[in-house]
């Protein structure tokens, strides 16, 4: 192999092998004694032998000279990137073990890659995925149900828009997704049905604490619950109300007249109503002072503390215009400090939003964690460095007596903002004594862990 410069190429020749031996899911004493397998060869006596470019820009053919055997050698140009070269088609161009691939660096740093064998060749759980599924722990599964009140009529309330409906696995043209709130009443539940093949006798069966309850398309159900099924336009919905008790155990299962059925079985996990607010249309000026534009604009305190058990606080307003979301944030604290070196352990203001309210265990690219300190100071947060989000965000900030004062806007160009809209939405205020962080209150989410996961974020709604 050969790089000269200054056009970049690399030289791979002759004849080598790819040697397989047993899958290390036995002692490593039994591996030893395993005669190694040459499962493939390449000479490049005949072409590329299924080899092709990794990276843009990267090219690979075969040529007669250099080489250090035989007639043929595999030459790559266009490399512009330490990762860039000549690839092996799959299944082998990401490696099959975590001690040598790519994907435990690039494009991030994953503590855990998706691959059939570990750092140790032991076999992982994707080995055994394809070898023996019989082998597999079952699936562990778990749903927020959020306190709630529904009005079943199957018509969807407004209630279930709050969260993404959660999926159950597609057999054929059959699916469906669900959600669930809890009551002291029992448990209200949402069935959305995706099936085109219209039978009265179509079936959704919940089955709580090992009491089935039974509801079929045309609206029939047993005594004893509230049920209603409604017809939509890819299939059918159904909302009910069921006398669970303290049960968490759930199984929902979706059948086709008999002929399919699809399912979903784990834990549900009972947590506080989802706050909700509104943000009128308007746009004030950002500049750190609150201007008539604001006023009369409805307004939430972060009163849910996740760290301390007093401290800063902050009354929190919303406004959207364009593709713009608006925030003002009134702060009360009258000790203020930015000795930390770390953003966060500054007296600071965040605002936590994903446009599409999407409520997932981790962040989409377009979510974002935009920060503002008492000092003016801006920081965002996000995937992959925040390549996505980190130029959405303007603000100022002003200091008033008590506290500070934080305005802000946050461009939201994924999504068409409008009335009705929903985005995920919170706001927490980080209170610092010195170079810590010594308190900190969220609006709704109470985990503390807004700057990574999405999920327990409270709702916008976008209003004239």
């Amino acid at each position: 192999m050969r790089t000269p410069r200054p056009v970049v190429l690399v030289l791979l020749s002759l004849a080598f092998s790819l040697v397989a031996g047993t899958p290390a899911a036995v002692p490593a004493a039994a591996v030893t004694t395993t005669a190694a397998a040459t499962i493939a060869t390449y000479d490049f006596e005949s072409g590329t032998q299924g080899w092709g470019p990794r990276g843009g820009g990267v090219s690979v053919a075969t040529t007669p000279a250099p080489v250090h055997g035989g007639a043929g050698a595999l030459l790559t140009t266009g490399r512009t990137a330490t990762w860039h070269g000549a690839a092996l088609t799959p299944p082998f161009e990401k490696g099959v073990a975590d001690d040598a691939t790519w994907l435990s660096s690039f494009p991030i740093t994953r503590l855990n890659p998706p691959l059939p064998f570990d750092d140790e060749l032991q076999a992982k759980p994707a080995y055994w995925g394809v070898a023996d599924p019989g082998r597999l722990p079952p699936v562990s599964r778990s749903l927020n149900a959020p306190a709630g009140t529904v009005t079943v009529d199957g018509k969807r309330d407004g209630q279930w828009d709050l969260l993404p409906d959660a999926p159950v696995a597609r057999t054929g043209d059959l699916s469906a997704a669900w959600q669930a709130r809890t009551t002291p009443t029992g448990l209200y539940v949402l069935a959305e049905v995706t099936d085109p093949t219209d039978d009265r006798t179509d079936t959704v069966t919940f089955t709580v604490g090992g009491t089935q309850y039974r509801i079929q398309r045309g609206g029939t159900h047993a005594h004893g619950f509230k049920a209603h099924a409604k017809r939509t336009a890819t299939g059918y919905r159904v909302e009910a109300l069921l006398p669970s008790g303290t049960a968490t155990g759930v199984r929902v299962a979706v059948a086709d007249a008999g002929r399919k059925e699809t399912t979903w079985t784990g834990e549900l996990v009972p947590v506080p109503a989802i706050r909700t607010t509104s943000a009128p249309k308007g746009a004030p000026v950002v500049d750190g002072v609150a201007d008539a534009a604001w006023s009369g604009v409805p307004e939430v305190t972060t009163g849910t503390r996740i760290q301390g058990t007093s401290g800063a606080t902050a009354t929190v307003r919303a406004m959207w215009k364009a593709g713009t979301l608006y925030v003002l944030a009134r702060v009360t604290d009258p000790v203020l400090s930015e000795e930390s070196p770390n953003a966060w352990e500054q007296d600071s203001v965040e605002i936590f939003v994903d446009p599409e309210n999407n409520k997932t265990r981790g962040y989409d690219d377009d979510d974002g964690q935009y920060r503002i300190s008492f000092t003016g100071g801006k920081t965002v947060g996000g995937t992959f460095d925040a390549f996505a989000v980190k130029d959405n965000l303007t603000g100022a900030a002003t200091r008033v007596a008590g506290g500070y004062v934080v305005e802000a806007a946050i461009r939201l160009p994924t999504v068409t903002l409008a009335r009705g809209a929903l985005l995920g939405f919170d706001v927490q205020v980080n209170d610092a004594t010195g170079t810590a962080r010594t308190a900190a209150a969220t609006w709704n989410d109470p985990t503390g862990r807004s700057y990574v996961d999405t999920s327990r974020w409270g709702v916008l709604r976008l209003a004239t």
